[in-house]
């Protein structure tokens, strides 16, 4: 069961409109970080970290596929990789353990010819003008490609070797494996047999489409590819429920209390769907201008299978906020953040992302304050900032251009469903 944290209902009017309303709210409630690694199918020993993020986060979830910008040697797609076993080695011609490595790579390959697709996904940031010659003086076997950078962001790549490899249904079985026991992994899994599950494909999404460009917040990068946090709200309003509007009881026994504990819906499957979450404190005139044009892209989008929700600041005045939206004819839900938990992170902690969150904004915004506990989750410190989530519930972008952020949804809607 996926778990909702409280969500106000309404205590009186048509039961039936606050229900729909209910399932646009439910489609934003993700599911947890990703699982412990329970059973382990790998001993700890075989990893160059056992305890990395690249591997609690992908082994034993479906693949993504490459996103790259030039090739040495024939280029693959993902698809090419149907019913193989494949390997993803994100290495670099600077880095010494990874040209170490190509020798093994090249004998593993050769080993398996038709069973094995092993690509080596270089990175986007320095070094690419020397693989060709490094591709000839160590007679490289297998295709080489130039990361368009999102490949190693989704995948949450921070040190190079690092090998991922698929099994023949397109799961990740092992990520972060050192290079002598990639041959070990590969093997294994040569000898299974599958089902060959369709890939997905990761879109690209421009650098020019967020407000620093490729100087991003370092909490937002970190964020692509994991499980949006939960959605944690005290009260809500959507222009087809006039009820929502009305302050609910103070029973903290009534659902939807604000003192309420968290609880369990399962209002239905929300798995394919693109969500937007955009965080905003309706008291300035760039919060009003990005509602605006946010509410034009829901209008366009929302039939195409998107779901929109605004999260207010936990500190706004509700009555103003609910009012405004009926004067701008606002058609997305809107949440009221909770308040934070003191517990979540370190006065320390706190202060850093403070101000790094300030320097990713313009002079426009929101000064940083404490954030609600939404908010906090996703690591916005300031509004108004929007955030685009994947059919798997994984957060794709942070800090998007309102302007772009059309383009980012195209994406993400063509990329095929598992």
């Amino acid at each position: 069961m996926i778990s909702f944290l409280p969500l106000v209902l309404a205590s009186s009017g048509d039961r039936s409109s606050t229900i729909r309303n209910s399932w646009l709210l439910l489609s934003f409630v993700m599911a947890s970080a990703a699982s412990s690694l329970q059973g382990a199918e790998f001993p700890d020993e075989w990893y160059f970290s056992p305890k990395s993020g690249v591997r609690t986060k992908w082994e034993g979830k479906p693949a993504v596929s490459w996103s790259a910008t030039s090739w040495i040697g024939e280029e693959k797609s993902f698809d090419d990789s149907r019913g193989k076993v494949v390997v993803i080695d994100f290495w670099a011609t600077w880095c010494g353990p990874c040209v170490a490595s190509i020798p093994k790579n090249n004998a593993l390959v050769a080993e398996f010819p038709e069973d094995l697709l092993f690509v080596g996904l270089h990175s986007a940031t320095s070094g690419w003008d020397k693989a060709p010659a490094m591709v000839n003086s160590k007679s490289i076997n297998y295709p080489v490609a130039l990361d368009s950078g999102d490949t190693a962001k989704v995948y949450g790549i921070n040190a190079f070797p690092t090998y991922v490899v698929i099994d023949r249904d397109g799961v990740v079985r092992a990520a972060g494996i050192t290079p002598s026991h990639v041959g070990d992994v590969v093997r294994k899994l040569v000898g299974e047999s599958g089902k060959v599950a369709p890939s997905r494909k990761l879109a690209s999404l421009d650098q020019d489409w967020f407000h620093r460009g490729a100087k991003q917040m370092s909490p937002w990068v970190d964020s692509v590819g994991k499980p949006g946090p939960a959605v944690m709200a005290k009260k809500w309003w959507s222009d087809s429920n006039e009820a929502t509007n009305e302050i609910p009881s103070e029973d903290p026994s009534a659902t939807g209390s604000p003192d309420a504990e968290p609880t369990d819906f399962a209002f239905g499957d929300f798995e394919g769907r693109i969500r937007v979450l955009h965080f905003s404190k309706p008291t300035n005139s760039l919060s009003e201008r990005h509602l605006k044009q946010l509410n034009q892209v829901a209008n366009k989008y929302t039939d195409q299978g998107v779901g929109f929700l605004v999260v207010c600041d936990h500190e706004v005045e509700w009555d103003s906020v609910t009012k405004r939206a009926k004067e701008l004819g606002l058609t997305m839900p809107i949440i009221l953040d909770t308040e934070p938990s003191q517990n979540d992170k370190s006065p320390k902690q706190i202060d850093e992302t403070a101000k790094e969150t300030a320097q990713a904004v313009t002079a426009q915004t929101v000064e940083p304050r404490e954030a609600g506990a939404t908010a906090k989750s996703y690591s916005v410190r300031v509004s108004p900032v929007t955030v685009l989530i994947d059919r798997q519930g994984l957060i794709r972008a942070t800090g998007l251009r309102m302007d772009k952020l059309g383009d980012a949804i195209e994406s993400l809607l063509a990329e095929p469903m598992r």
